[in-house]
């Protein structure tokens, strides 16, 4: 995949689903993946103590303050560790850290475009970017949603009125973090 110019992201989460969390991503790291996602941040901080140099995103997102302060951690010569955040909650504990915290944090907003379990819905967005954009040191680098029914063919309509609603949400969101 990564050679017809993908970029492969290995999602290694549970132990890499029983078969080993390091093992595992040396060897895809070897054949030119540069992404991870694992469950939790505590997941990503071991595989980054593990040598793993590419971005890591933390499915789950931040749960406690270690996990949250995690965040701002200088990731030197590696990608940085990237978590989740899909309700109002985490984003206000994040800015309660970020105040105290040097460095600057990267998140990917997780968006409900129709999974109806977790993220954003449409309408939140705007107050979760109003709620992000007061925070100087974190800059929201990805945006993300779960098809919900992709895998069905017969639901042709709703996948394509789920990448209508997350096309909406991502055009809120380039306008507030360029890039993202």
């Amino acid at each position: 995949l990564a050679a017809k110019g993908a970029r492969v992201l290995a999602v290694v989460k549970s132990d890499a689903y029983g078969h080993g969390l390091a093992e595992v991503s040396r060897a895809l790291a070897a054949e030119g993946c540069r992404d991870f996602a694992v469950g939790t941040v505590d997941e990503g901080l071991i595989l980054r103590r593990s040598g793993c140099a590419g971005r890591i995103l933390s499915l789950l997102g931040p749960v406690d303050e270690a996990e949250f302060e995690a965040l701002f951690q200088d990731p030197g010569d590696h990608g940085p560790l990237v978590p989740f955040l899909g309700d109002f909650d985490q984003i206000a504990h994040l800015g309660q850290v970020a105040r105290r915290m040097a460095g600057t944090a990267q998140v990917c907003l997780k968006l409900d475009t129709g999974m109806s379990r977790l993220g954003f819905t449409t309408d939140q967005v705007p107050a979760a970017l109003d709620m992000l954009t007061a925070i100087p040191n974190v800059r929201v680098a990805l945006t993300a949603s779960h098809l919900a029914t992709a895998d069905e063919p017969g639901q042709a309509d709703y996948v394509g009125e789920q990448a209508r609603a997350f096309a909406a949400s991502l055009a809120l969101v380039r306008a507030a973090y360029p890039g993202a």
